[in-house]
């Protein structure tokens, strides 16, 4: 099921994109990871 159609050549504005990526970085912290620093490496 096709909701909407896509835009071609469509792009994010860099603020949105700035703050995607800063979300992203966000969640995948280190400080958030169960394991260990020592386990990892």
């Amino acid at each position: 099921m096709e909701v909407g159609k896509s835009y071609p050549h469509a792009c994010l504005a860099a603020k949105s994109l700035a703050k995607i990526k800063q979300r992203i970085t966000q969640l995948t912290a280190r400080e958030r990871t169960p394991i260990p620093l020592e386990d990892i490496v």
